[in-house]
């Protein structure tokens, strides 16, 4: 008879092993059976598994359409949002801080410290990252039942909201409307970094998923750069013209409305989630123009026959041994893409080059210039990481690297511009600091920067995919929350040592990558899952996590009821 506490424990966890399976195969390669590794779905030999995905990937391949090519813009006109009111708040920001002080006066009749404004200050640009996270929560549920491009479209409204709030701050003089702005914004955002990726990643064929879904990355970079070059002070970065600048964000919200309302929806979604097959053709044929469809629309319902088979996937599910290192993977690369620095570039880099010793308008020059370099290096990133002779963890890896180097050399070139006697030398150092941020903003955005969400779509099937995609993003946003509320306090204490914290951070995870992500370039999800259980780390925290249950497990049973021997394990 089975004992009941190896039953309970059996049908707690994911995996579909049994304690008897793993102590008959103690000696085998792998604690667990290859036919019910957690990762995969069914009983199939990997060997069959890749004759047909060698086959599927064929199925699944088309061309770039201009349909697919105007919906891909369309949806990642969301996305110019996210990188936009990242960067708005930069280069006004001692003009604001000035403002701010005037409207606390008026409201309260009391003169604040600049600590207390500072407080203020970052209070406001954090905000941004903190109704982020809330966004990033709801997008799962709103993509399931609302629909990918609904959702998209009905998002805009937030924007209307906000940009009524944060542009008649100025002329009422309030300034909190600000920060309530400032919220209601990154709650749009929070559901657009999630949902956009999700959408392309959708509609794009296998050999063209890596180039669309660069376009979130791209819209990201190009309004970062355009929010910092509209702050300088020759446009609307002066006393009298800054609440335009939150005015400006109304453009791409009318654009997406003008133009994604008459895109298709995702056919997997149309399929899957609502059962409508001859929409979902429709939708394929607009995507895929002349091809023939039918073998991919097949592809489709056999996947979507798969997932209303299985069981719906909850948050609790996502810990889990089927999905636990695929999540920690997806969540470790996007926390690291913040964790790295880059949103203390972002939000802070005006005053950056100013601390670095640059004077007069060469701050605010610097970090517009900022923004064009990360446009330009994200579009290169687009045609490699697709490319034969590259993909996404060789970017990842050198990406990485470049970040540590550059933040180290950052850091030195700060210390001399403050240490250093000769003002020709304080100058050349500043220079220096300059061109090492420039080097950080490149290799960010050639690798940690755009990559990651990639893989928060590729390790996940379709049924696990909405929940691993609203973890990452509420993960994405509460690590640029961290950021951009610790960054000035860890400045005012650390100064220019607080480049190390990032750059420890990038050799972290670069040394992480290189032992545990694998190349997902022109793979399905099941191989990338076979890929992930074959890693040698995966199988050692397999079998310490089935070895230690069950010693925890059937020893305690036996020893409760004083009968039967624990097994020699």
């Amino acid at each position: 008879m089975e004992n009941s506490s190896v039953k309970a424990w059996s049908e707690q966890d994911d995996s579909e092993s049994s304690p008897s399976d793993v102590i008959q195969n103690e000696h085998s390669e792998s604690v667990i059976n290859l036919e019910s590794d957690p990762l995969t779905n069914d009983g199939i030999s990997f060997d069959e598994m890749d004759a047909e995905d060698e086959e599927g990937k064929k199925v699944l391949q088309g061309r770039m359409t201009c349909c697919l090519l105007f919906a891909s813009i369309a949806a990642s006109l969301s996305s110019l949002q996210y990188g936009y009111h990242l960067g708005v708040v930069n280069s006004p920001a001692s003009i604001m801080k000035d403002w701010y002080k005037v409207s606390f006066f008026r409201l309260h009749g009391v003169h604040i410290s600049d600590t207390m404004t500072d407080v203020l200050w970052a209070t406001s640009v954090s905000i941004y990252a903190f109704g982020a996270i809330f966004g990033g929560l709801v997008t799962g549920w709103l993509a399931d039942n609302i629909g990918r491009k609904k959702t998209l479209l009905l998002n805009n409204i937030l924007v209307f909201v906000s940009t009524a709030l944060t542009s008649s701050a100025k002329y009422v003089d309030v300034l909190y409307l600000i920060i309530i702005g400032r919220l209601i914004i990154g709650f749009n955002c929070g559901i657009n970094s999630n949902l956009v990726p999700l959408y392309l990643t959708e509609i794009a064929p296998i050999n063209y998923r890596g180039t669309v879904g660069t376009l979130h990355q791209l819209a990201i970079v190009f309004s970062i750069g355009a929010a910092l070059v509209m702050g300088l002070p020759y446009i609307f970065g002066n006393e009298l013209l800054w609440p335009m600048l939150f005015v400006t964000a109304l453009v791409p919200a009318v654009l997406q409305l003008l133009s994604l309302t008459f895109c298709p929806e995702s056919p997997k979604f149309t399929i899957v989630m609502k059962g409508n097959d001859n929409q979902a053709e429709k939708d394929l044929r607009r995507l895929r123009g002349k091809c023939d469809v039918s073998k991919e629309l097949a592809k489709i319902k056999e996947e979507a026959a798969v997932a209303k088979a299985q069981p719906k996937v909850s948050y609790c599910d996502m810990f889990r041994a089927k999905y636990r290192w695929p999540l920690a993977i997806a969540l470790i690369l996007v926390i690291s893409r913040q964790l790295a620095g880059i949103n203390a570039i972002s939000f802070y880099s005006t005053s950056i080059f100013d601390q670095a010793g640059l004077k007069g308008k060469l701050p605010a020059l610097a970090s517009a210039g900022l923004g064009v370099v990360m446009v330009l290096v994200t579009i290169f990133s687009a045609f490699m990481v697709d490319s034969k002779c590259c993909g996404r963890r060789p970017l990842l890896l050198s990406g990485l690297a470049g970040c540590c180097l550059s933040l180290v050399l950052l850091t030195v070139s700060m210390s001399f511009a403050k240490s250093l006697e000769s003002i020709v030398l304080q100058t050349w150092a500043g220079y220096c600091s300059v061109a090492f941020v420039v080097l950080f903003i490149i290799m960010w955005s050639w690798g940690i920067g755009p990559v990651p969400w990639f893989y928060v779509t590729e390790l996940f099937h379709y049924n696990a995919r909405g929940r691993a995609s609203s973890l990452a993003s509420m993960s994405n946003w509460t690590s640029t929350f961290i950021i951009g509320l610790s960054y000035p306090p860890l400045n005012d204490w650390l100064r220019q040592y607080t480049f190390l914290i990032y750059a420890a951070i990038s050799a972290a995870t670069f040394v992480f990558t290189l032992l545990a992500v694998p190349e997902t370039k022109g793979k399905t999800t099941d191989e990338i899952l076979h890929e992930i259980k074959s890693n040698p780390l995966h199988k050692v925290a397999t079998r310490f996590k089935i070895k230690e249950r069950l010693m925890l497990d059937v020893g305690g049973s036996a020893g409760r009821k004083g009968g039967g021997k624990q097994p020699k394990l």
